[in-house]
This record gives C-alpha cells, sequence and structure tokens, in this order.
C-alpha cells in the first residue's frame, strides 16, 4: 500500500511539472519540483539497485563504489527531467499556442555560416485571426510577394537589397505589408528581402558580402538599431526554445573579424508535426527526437564552453560601439565598391536619429 501511495504521489508531481510548463510558471517552481522529482527518482533507482551493489561488492568497498554510481545516476536523473521540460515546453510553444497570430510551416533552416538562414523554395502560412497568407522564399532565401516568386532577380536593372532582421523580413505581417515591399511599390524596384529573424549585424555583413557582388542591387536599404551589434557579440541567438550558434565579432590584432558558430544545431531538424499530436505519439516523438536533441545541445555547450575556456575558440569583442562601426562600415565598403547606393534606416525605440559619426564625412553613395 505504502508503495502504491508513493507511485501515486510519484507520477502526481510528474503531471504538475508538465502542467507547470505549459502555463509559463516561475523557473524557480519549476526548478523546485525538478530537484524533487530528481531525488525521488533516484531513490527509486537506489532502492532496486543496492541489493545488485550488496551482492557483487566486497564489503568494504560496497559504500564507496555505491556513493561513486550514485552522484553521476543523480546527475542523469537532474538532467533526464530538465529534458522533459523542455519537451513541454517545445510542446507548449508548437501545439499550445493561443496567440492571434502564428506560423504555420517551417521556413528557417539551420546554418553553418549564418547559425540560422530562410529556407529556399520554402512555402509556410501566417495565420491571423481568421485569415490566411502564403509565406514564400525564394531560390536566394529572399522573402518575396506572391507576385515574382518565380522571377530572377539578376535579370532586372532595378533591384533594391534590404539586410536586418525580424523588423525587415516582416514577422507576423503579411508579405504585401512589409516596409520593403511597400518601399519597391513606390519606387517601382525588384524586392530582394534579406531580413531573418534573430539575425545581428554579423550576419547582416556577411549577407551584403554574399549577395552584392552577385545581384550588384542599386540600392543597399540597411537596418539600424541597437540590438543588432550586441546580438553580434552573443554566441548563442536570443531565442528560448533552443541554443542556436550565432556567427560573432571577435578583435585580433586591432581588427574586428566574425568567428562562425561554434556548432550547428539541429533543432530545425526536428520535424515534428504541424497539428497537435494525441498522447502516445507526443511521448514517442519526446523520446525519439525532442530529448535526444536535448541531451545533444548539452554535450554541446560543455563542449565549446571548454574550448572557449582554454581559448581554442576566439572570445567575443564586447565593445558595441566598436562592433557598429565595424559592421556598418565593412557593409558601405561593399555598397560603394559596385557603384550602388547604401541608405541606412533607424528602426527601434532608443534608437540615434542622427547620423554614426563615422559615416559623416560620406555624401555620394550613403543616406541616412
Amino acid at each position: 500500500m505504502k508503495r502504491l501511495i508513493g507511485f501515486l504521489i510519484f507520477f502526481a508531481l510528474i503531471a504538475i511539472f508538465i502542467r507547470l510548463h505549459f502555463y509559463g510558471s516561475p523557473h524557480v517552481l519549476l526548478l523546485v519540483i525538478r530537484v524533487v522529482l530528481s531525488l525521488a527518482t533516484t531513490f527509486f533507482l537506489i532502492s532496486y539497485l543496492y541489493p545488485l551493489f550488496k551482492k557483487h561488492t566486497k564489503n568494504s568497498l560496497l559504500i564507496p563504489s555505491f556513493i561513486i554510481f550514485s552522484i553521476p545516476l543523480a546527475a542523469f536523473v537532474f538532467l533526464f527531467w530538465g529534458a522533459v521540460g523542455y519537451a513541454a515546453e517545445v510542446y507548449k510553444g508548437k501545439y499550445l499556442n493561443s496567440k492571434p497570430v502564428k506560423y504555420v510551416g517551417q521556413f528557417l533552416q539551420s546554418d553553418q555560416i549564418l547559425g540560422i538562414s530562410n529556407k529556399p523554395g520554402k512555402e509556410a502560412y501566417l495565420k491571423y485571426f481568421d485569415k490566411t497568407d502564403t509565406v514564400f522564399i525564394d531560390k536566394n532565401a529572399f522573402r518575396v510577394s506572391n507576385t515574382n516568386f518565380y522571377l530572377h532577380a539578376q535579370n532586372l536593372s532595378d533591384t533594391s537589397l534590404f539586410l536586418g532582421c525580424s523588423f525587415t523580413f516582416g514577422f507576423f505581417c503579411k508579405t504585401d505589408s512589409t516596409y520593403p515591399e511597400i518601399v519597391c511599390r513606390q519606387i517601382n524596384s525588384y524586392c530582394m528581402n534579406g531580413g531573418t529573424n534573430s539575425f545581428g549585424l554579423a550576419q547582416m555583413q556577411m549577407l551584403a558580402e554574399k549577395y552584392i557582388p552577385e545581384f550588384k542591387p542599386k540600392r543597399v536599404i540597411v537596418q539600424y538599431s541597437s540590438w543588432l551589434p550586441w546580438r553580434s557579440k552573443l554566441y548563442y541567438l536570443p531565442i528560448s526554445s533552443a541554443l542556436v550558434p550565432n556567427p560573432y565579432y571577435f578583435k585580433k590584432n586591432n581588427e574586428i573579424y566574425i568567428a562562425p558558430p561554434l556548432f550547428v544545431t539541429s533543432f530545425y531538424d526536428l520535424n515534428l508535426p504541424e497539428n497537435r499530436p494525441y498522447l502516445f505519439k507526443y511521448i514517442y516523438l519526446s523520446a525519439t527526437r525532442i530529448l535526444p536533441f536535448y541531451f545533444h545541445e548539452i554535450y554541446q555547450k560543455i563542449k565549446v564552453g571548454l574550448m572557449l575556456r582554454l581559448k581554442l575558440r576566439p572570445q567575443s569583442h564586447n565593445n558595441l560601439d566598436e562592433l557598429a562601426q565595424a559592421g556598418y562600415t565593412n557593409i558601405y565598403r561593399v555598397v560603394k565598391n559596385y557603384g550602388g547606393m547604401m541608405y541606412l534606416v533607424s528602426i527601434g525605440n532608443g534608437m540615434n536619429t542622427t547620423c554614426p559619426d563615422y559615416f559623416k564625412n560620406e555624401k555620394e553613395n550613403f543616406c541616412f
């Protein structure tokens, strides 16, 4: 009877733990329940394993060997319940999101150079209230409108390249309502929307160095926001769902360079179904996809943490003013070399509305 009551309490704690993740409860409360669950699970396993140790181990070595065994066991159990909580968070974010606006379909992918990128040739659907809009990503990873999805930018004489984060991409905006599309309709130019969710200044510079020599756009419109250089000093993108490594700026011999991502995440390869799975399907997906990904993520974080600590990888540079100057002037240099015009567009609260000092003397190929 006591064991039955113990099982019931144990499963009740599991249900509470998962349910609290669904409701977005405070991290302290979740941590407390996770610790309790970990201790309960560890004691439960020990109660079955101790007799085996006692049977096959000499008396003088019984206690030391069992303690040595129990410590990693407890650590693994603690990680396991963290993985269960993470699976609940993923489930909540994808299937229990009650927001009136959300995307259906995966248009992002892991990228070994950019960390994350738009998926070429992909369609997704933006659902807002009772309406649906299709999001097209063309073969060059630009977000494009329905009317020019199959056009080739290199065949057009007047093109405009836009660089930025989700503000430029137009996250939760219909394609025709994004500011790049509105601008291009006004000036009758082909729109190349290179904005990508969670991008920083380093990725914008890398796209400029890739696309400007290839397409030679007439104008390059670059987002100017305080968080863009900040994101490019981070080792991981500022998203809560997973560890997504980020290309970041580092300084060497008084020069600013871009380091590639620390590793390539497999988060965007989980391929979870679009429709909410039933209970047993959810358990299966958690066991076969989400939990292995979570443990691999922990392993990668420990490995790259040691590499950074031992200085086997370059350390990120933290001076945001220097990062901003290096990133934007490098983009401008590429624009100028290929005869384009760079427009720096201030977006976001708290941004300076005056032209940066390092562009004060630029007149011909620059506009703020």
